[in-house]
């Protein structure tokens, strides 16, 4: 991505980026590996498993959960793709990146993968994915194991029917041992239903807070987010008076035979808050919105506005659109968004 960087000032954006890149999560380890020693030498010495097994449980997988949990949040990640990505300026996309996505070490199919690769565009995502590692041979659990994907629990199903259970009891966490010794069988299980996921991670996870806390607010996250400088552009953009909606939904409702809405032209801007400056049309703008095109490397923001005398013939349009938003709190929450191009970021003038 430096190399593809458009001009020379984002190449040094991304040189300076980069310069942090493995040195943060070396520490981490470090750290977690003082934190965890007592439970290393029980693992090695009683238990008789490998040192790098019980590491990569006990310190991998809680930094790569930390970070992979950080890092969703703080983009917005909905399991399809980073819904407050729009909302980065260009120089927090790159150190976003940098943080969460620039270590050679993303093992294929992981959920890391797949949240870095949905914000570039597909040839980039293709040339980063060469980069990403397969899992060893004979094995589908390393990502669970070090924490890339989410955390596995015994259904009612699979402790009922699994010859592999062994006592295994319905919502309890699929132990490393059991992955260890079956290290084939996760995508299996996961399909006929006897694993479920959990969360992300269990210390940092988008989908935990959830419930523990409001969206908008890192709480907790606060002393342990490796990556706290996105805090303010989480806050600021969950907070602000952008909503989203299905492109399908808007494009119904702005539909000539529905609200007879003639559109002016998008203009391509870099950054969404160029779009409330905008006065591309004559009459009162009411409403400003734009659709993210990861394609369009340099302005991937293509802004609009409407103005009242732009749709006639159905006086309550503007009703209908407000009904059909979601704050980006509710999207993330949904499953329903598959990609960026799906949705359209609206925000309706007060008054």
């Amino acid at each position: 991505m430096k190399e593809d960087a458009s001009s020379e000032a984002e190449r040094k954006l991304w040189q300076h980026a980069l310069d942090r890149v493995c040195h943060d999560e070396c520490e981490e380890l470090l750290n977690m590996m003082k934190e965890n020693a007592l439970h290393l030498v029980h693992d090695v010495a009683l238990k008789r498993i490998s040192f790098a097994e019980a590491c990569a449980y006990h310190v991998v997988k809680q930094v790569e959960g930390e970070i992979l949990g950080c890092c969703a949040r703080s983009c917005g990640w909905s399991g399809r793709s980073c819904t407050l990505w729009p909302f980065f300026s260009p120089e927090e996309k790159i150190n976003w990146e940098a943080e969460c996505c620039a270590e050679i070490s993303i093992l294929k199919d992981s959920s890391r993968e797949l949240m870095c690769n949905s914000v570039l565009p597909g040839r980039l995502a293709k040339e980063a994915s060469k980069f990403d590692l397969q899992e060893q041979a004979q094995t589908d659990v390393g990502k669970v194991l070090i924490g890339q994907n989410a955390s596995l629990f015994w259904t009612k199903k699979g402790a009922r029917e699994s010859a592999l259970a062994k006592g295994a009891q319905a919502g309890a966490k699929v132990t490393m041992e059991f992955l260890l010794e079956h290290p084939k069988v996760g995508e299996k299980y996961l399909q006929v239903g006897f694993f479920r996921k959990g969360p992300l991670s269990e210390s940092t996870s988008l989908m935990e807070a959830k419930v523990q806390d409001d969206m908008c607010d890192f709480n907790k996250f606060k002393e342990t987010c490796p990556v706290e400088e996105f805090m303010d552009t989480y806050k600021i953009a969950c907070t602000s008076s952008w909503s989203v909606t299905d492109k399908n939904a808007f494009d119904d409702i702005l539909h000539p035979s529905r609200g007879d809405c003639s559109l002016n032209d998008p203009e391509d801007v870099a950054a969404a808050e160029e779009c409330e400056s905008m006065t591309t049309n004559s009459g009162e703008i009411v409403l400003h919105y734009f659709e993210y095109k990861k394609e369009n490397k340099q302005k991937p923001i293509a802004c609009s506005t409407l103005s009242r005398p732009q749709c006639k013939g159905k006086v309550d349009w503007l009703e209908e659109i407000q009904k059909k938003l979601k704050s980006v709190e509710e999207l993330v929450r949904s499953e329903e968004i598959k990609d960026y191009e799906d949705l359209v970021y609206v925000k309706v003038k007060a008054g």
